[in-house]
């Protein structure tokens, strides 16, 4: 199976995504005792074993794989610049996270890249509560501090690094356990282009101008 196969295996998108629910808090927020519907598989469907093997294959070279990084980085920090101070428990629905809180999110991403790379496992048992940026200078200080990180922990990685398993847990449940070369796909640039999505809706509600990251916006041309 190819790499874009391996990364967008139903099985593997589907247990990755619902784990990150469960780990970060997905935005519209359920009470803990809500009745979660289960997920469905439909008949025939591929899965892919949490722990793949990476044998006879070429260890992952993290600049072909994820050349795209520094792109989504920069484009990350402009979003995060319009940040509007003063507007950080705004949310567009009761069950939504403030602005603040989702900013936040947006800007800590980067460093769940690092602890990927340089950790073999994370314990999300007694997290912290989600920060909650306080203005825009704040926001960029942490979201710089993180990307810093990151790439640090790319600089060092060695040969084979990226095969190597990573787990999430919480307590003794297993959340997530894949190789760390999926999972810096999933967990960090896909997960970092999903909720800087979410925050370019929030702004466009509250009037603020949308920067253009694929293409023009209403407020600003390529």
């Amino acid at each position: 199976m190819t790499l874009i196969g391996r990364l967008f295996d139903e099985g593997t998108i589907g247990r990755v995504g619902l784990a990150l629910e469960r780990a970060f808090g997905a935005v519209d927020e359920r009470p803990p005792d809500a009745e979660r519907v289960p997920l469905t598989r439909r008949p025939g469907a591929r899965t892919m074993s949490p722990k793949a093997s990476s044998a006879g294959r070429a260890p992952a070279d993290p600049s072909v794989l994820y050349e795209d990084l520094d792109r989504e980085l920069d484009s990350t920090r402009r979003v995060l610049e319009r940040f509007p101070d003063g507007k950080n428990d705004w949310r567009p629905h009761e069950k939504s996270r403030t602005l603040g809180e989702l900013a936040g999110h947006v800007a800590g991403i980067p460093g769940l890249g690092a602890t990927i790379l340089a950790t073999d496992e994370l314990d999300r048992s007694g997290r912290p509560a989600m920060p909650s940026a306080g203005t825009a200078a704040e926001l960029l200080a942490a979201f710089d501090a993180n990307v810093a990180k990151l790439r640090a922990a790319l600089a060092t990685l060695d040969a084979g690094g990226l095969d190597r398993t990573w787990t999430m847990r919480m307590g003794g449940r297993v959340l997530v356990q894949n190789p760390k070369r999926v999972l810096m796909r999933v967990m960090v640039l896909s997960h970092l282009v999903h909720h800087r999505a979410q925050l370019g809706g929030y702004y466009r509600l509250l009037n603020v101008p949308v920067p253009s990251v694929y293409g023009p916006t209403a407020d600003e041309a390529v």
